[in-house]
């Protein structure tokens, strides 16, 4: 495993130039910003998404700089075979050879795979049984990115490589719940495992063609980040864990896309909490050894957040720029108003906040997020970050 550092990151982001990029999930959040970047960089962007709004608006950002870039004449959804087809013919009508890169991105990340009731409740006609289970998830994040990468090699394998032209790329989006089970996201783990799974496969298919083999696939593996595509509530249980940063997930993305050719079928880039990229080799990558999984606890730095003073100032202040919107010094001053109150109508301060322990605790953040707010003089507002260029 080696850490990769952000100029070696972007150190090949010229080899992007003329290069044919097909982006799923290209109009929000990751996708956008490497739809963006790499069109930045001289590449001909096809950006396939199930937002029509969201693909129009992207569309329009780019085109305004002068960028190459264009979408299908639908919303791509990469569940349906026939609407994502129209993707890759999109690639073939508009630049004349399919893409050079492939990113399989779309992704979700509500893990709502049952309804909110496991069961249906019995009626006069027929007694309880279970919920038929909604499989969205499993649907977009894996049978999706699986229909992309076969897609892609479909049409790469109908149109060889002509001599001089550099190696295809298949970059796959995984996640860190991809090497380690996310509490509460079962299945959301599941798409994620299960996509390095394939890509294992794929590098064992790969690996005795040596140069001779015509793709590469390289998978990326980031911490959570906050995009566009995050829940507020989702950001509100994250409020004090370092958050990857989109542009370092951008990076690492291009970086893969980018970099020389090689004998190597492919890497992992693994993105942990401590947004430092660490890169391995298809043949070291091994999640399931008690090895590498002490590697990356090693690296993480979320298990020791709470325990820290200064933890709970940054607990406060995502919750004030997430999830309210608003600045650090007002959430701080209203809550410590609203605890006041009840303290007094319980006749005591002490008292109120030991009824309330869930804000006594968020009122040690709230004292350390009003002292230092006032100290480094932010009275502005904070808004949610975007993934957004």
């Amino acid at each position: 495993m080696l850490d990769v550092s952000l100029p070696e990151l972007q150190a090949h982001f010229e080899n992007l130039k003329d290069a044919i990029i097909l982006i799923t999930g290209g109009a929000a959040g990751f996708g956008r910003a490497t739809a963006v970047t790499a069109a930045r960089h001289g590449s001909k962007v096809v950006i396939a998404d199930i937002s029509s709004k969201a693909i129009s608006s992207t569309i329009k950002l780019m085109t305004d700089e002068g960028l190459q870039c264009c979408a299908p004449p639908n919303p791509t959804d990469v569940t349906k075979a026939e609407s994502l087809r129209t993707a890759f013919e999109i690639c073939m009508t508009t630049y004349g050879r399919p893409p050079d890169i492939v990113f399989a991105n779309a992704g979700v990340t509500r893990d709502d795979w049952f309804e909110d009731e496991l069961e249906v409740a019995a009626t006069k006609t027929q007694p309880a049984h279970p919920r038929e289970p909604r499989d969205k998830t499993i649907a977009v994040n894996l049978d999706g990115a699986l229909r992309t990468a076969e897609m892609a090699r479909e049409y790469w394998a109908a149109s060889p490589l002509k001599q001089g032209q550099k190696k295809r790329r298949l970059v796959i989006m995984s996640s860190m719940g991809g090497q380690t089970a996310i509490p509460g996201a079962a299945f959301y783990s599941t798409s994620k495992h299960a996509l390095l799974g394939y890509c294992k496969g794929l590098w064992a298919d790969l690996e005795p063609q040596g140069d001779k083999a015509e793709y590469e696939v390289h998978v990326i593996c980031p911490f959570f980040a906050n995009t566009s595509l995050q829940r507020r509530e989702a950001l509100l249980v994250l409020a004090g864990f370092p958050l990857v940063p989109v542009d370092l997930v951008v990076n690492s993305m291009l970086f893969v896309a980018s970099k020389p050719t090689s004998t190597s079928p492919g890497t992992v880039i693994l993105l942990p909490d401590d947004n430092v990229p660490a890169m391995a080799e298809w043949n070291e990558y091994n999640p399931l050894s008690l090895e590498w999984s002490h590697k990356m606890d090693a690296r993480s730095t979320r298990y020791s957040t709470w325990t820290k003073v200064n933890g709970f100032r940054r607990f406060w202040k995502d919750v004030a720029r997430n999830y309210f919107g608003i600045s650090e010094v007002k959430l701080s001053l209203v809550t410590f108003l609203a605890i006041f109150t009840v303290g007094i109508l319980s006749k005591g301060i002490a008292k109120g906040i030991s009824t309330l322990p869930v804000w006594s605790t968020m009122t040690t953040g709230a004292l350390l997020g009003l002292i230092t707010s006032v100290r480094r003089g932010n009275k502005t507002k904070l808004k949610t970050k975007s993934a957004r260029p």
